[in-house]
């Protein structure tokens, strides 16, 4: 999964991943890392990180 463009790019690729996993632990009744990765969170560090 490589190729050139914006950096947000992989940020939102990082955060429909875990999106999606954690989905597939609620379904299936398991631990997830509910908190590991929010979205919210993610796009303030990057906001801050780019400034």
């Amino acid at each position: 999964m490589v190729g050139h463009g914006p950096r947000k790019i992989d940020i939102a690729w990082m955060i429909f991943i875990h999106r999606y996993f954690q989905n597939l632990t609620d379904h299936y009744s398991v631990p997830g890392m509910p908190h590991f990765v929010r979205a919210a969170e993610v796009c303030d560090q990057q906001r801050r990180a780019a400034a």
